[in-house]
């Protein structure tokens, strides 16, 4: 059983590690991504930072206060881990959905920037 336990806590740390370095990776990219890739003016880039700052801060009082009355912290991870996880369903069913080259997402992407200036 403690073998079980020790299993549990190194997959735990694992997925903690994996998750910080998903974030410091791709949160510098994006802003470059953004700008470079979509070619969109520095206004949007202004609206994603303060959109994911915003989100940041309301999950992170979500869980916490979820925390704070004694759920347990198992499931507050597998809940944000589920949330990364349909995040990337949803990112690769578009990749296959608009094209399996980056190239073909990135036209998607500038398509949906054109109907937002419209």
């Amino acid at each position: 059983m403690k073998a079980l336990l020790k299993q549990h806590g190194v997959i735990f740390i694992l997925l903690s590690m994996l998750t910080g370095l998903m974030g410091a990776f791709v949160n510098p990219l994006m802003s470059l991504f953004i700008v470079e890739g979509l070619r969109a003016p520095p206004m949007y880039l202004g609206v994603y930072v303060v959109a994911v700052t915003i989100m940041g801060l309301v999950i992170s009082q979500w869980l916490g206060s979820m925390a704070d009355k004694g759920t347990s912290a198992r499931k507050l991870f597998m809940v944000a881990v589920s949330g990364m996880v349909c995040a990337l369903v949803a990112f690769l069913r578009m990749l296959l959905h608009f094209g399996k080259s980056c190239s073909q997402a990135c036209c998607f992407l500038q398509w949906v920037m054109r109907q937002f200036r419209k």
